[in-house]
């Protein structure tokens, strides 16, 4: 280790002497090899931009896939409200109002009403099936069932 750290810097010393040597002498020649340089120098860069750009499109295409895959766990916890924080979007009830009836969702359930909001109507249970193939048999108003309906899920 010691012999190359006494060589390397007389060997780094030779070479600008012989480069600088070089622009003197034969400058003509001395300007084709800095144009190779640059070209070469051009190319590991353009190259170098090319790879981190193609790094980050991985890196985000690898990202969306993973949320992608777990989307659908991700909604089934929404709609059973596993865990769920006092507070949080899951645990607190959301109203709707379209024209004179009024829509009231929870996590499990929603209904429909159009003299008392906060007093639902009958409810059955239904079957909800979603893509994935999951199950689930809850009360369902027949405001509920046309909600999910709409969004596409099988309900029976």
């Amino acid at each position: 280790m010691g012999i190359i750290s006494r060589i390397l810097p007389l060997v780094a010393l030779g070479l600008g002497v012989a480069f600088l040597g070089n622009i003197f002498t034969r400058p003509a020649e001395a300007t084709k090899g800095a144009a190779a340089f640059y070209t070469t120098g051009s190319a590991v860069t353009t190259t170098l931009a090319n790879l981190g750009t193609s790094a980050k499109t991985l890196g985000e295409g690898t990202g969306a896939g993973l949320a992608g895959l777990l989307k659908p766990l991700w909604e089934i916890k929404n709609l059973l409200n596993y865990g769920a924080v006092a507070g949080t979007a899951n645990s607190s009830p959301v109203a709707q109002s379209q024209g004179t009836e009024s829509i009231t969702c929870n996590s499990f359930k929603c209904w429909a009403s159009s003299i008392d909001p906060d007093r639902p109507p009958e409810q059955k249970n239904q079957t909800i099936t979603w893509s994935s193939g999951t199950s689930a048999t809850v009360p369902l108003s027949q405001a509920a069932v046309d909600y999910y309906k709409k969004l596409g899920v099988s309900v029976t």
